[in-house]
């Protein structure tokens, strides 16, 4: 027994350590299962806001615990769109449960006819509930009208000029990451995508 858990623990280091390297098939089953935004049979409650939690480790953006202040007041919202390594996957009350790998990307948050909420996260999980209950877990986020932009294309055209002076295999893939990672970031924010 200690033996097959020993494998699995590493098979899932490895998973996650090279997650930026590959496109895992468990991501595409996990999305596929959020895009059913119809209300789940028998959802309890058949609740028609969302009850959202999201949050990095330096800020909570939406709670409805007692002894958390955070940033938004207001975690009762309509729905929230969420980055998919092959998209956005949008959620909406009493969607399935699902447990969804985020990608790099923006997260919009929908709260009647106001403009979404938008914030850029690094990556992340979201786990759905049946009782309409979405938390949101980033390793790195902000608001996107704290994005600077400048900034942002400076980035972008640094890396791909480390991309294109690296001289071995691994300054080479350690460049390539960041410089999908900033242009991703781009993508989020401005929608167009640097040229390569």
């Amino acid at each position: 027994m200690k033996r097959h858990s020993k494998q699995m623990l590493r098979s899932m280091f490895r998973s996650v350590a090279f997650r930026p390297l590959v496109n895992g098939a468990r991501t595409l089953v996990s999305t596929r299962v959020a895009r059913m935004a119809d209300p789940a049979p028998g959802a309890a409650g058949s609740a028609n806001k969302i009850n959202l939690r999201f949050g990095t480790p330096s800020e909570m953006y939406f709670s409805d615990a007692e002894d958390i202040t955070p940033k938004f007041s207001d975690n009762k919202v309509d729905g929230v769109s969420l980055p998919v390594d092959d998209g956005v996957t949008a959620v909406m009350p009493n969607a399935y449960p699902a447990v969804i790998q985020l990608a790099p990307g923006m997260v919009a948050v929908h709260q009647g006819t106001a403009e979404p909420k938008k914030f850029y996260i690094s990556g992340g999980f979201a786990i759905v509930k049946a009782d309409s209950t979405v938390s949101i877990t980033a390793a790195e986020g902000m608001p996107a009208e704290d994005l600077d932009t400048d900034l942002l294309n400076r980035e972008v055209d640094r890396t791909r000029a480390d991309v294109d002076k690296a001289t071995d295999a691994l300054e080479k893939t350690k460049a390539e990451i960041a410089y999908q990672t900033v242009a991703r970031i781009q993508m989020a924010v401005t929608g167009t995508m640097a040229s390569k």
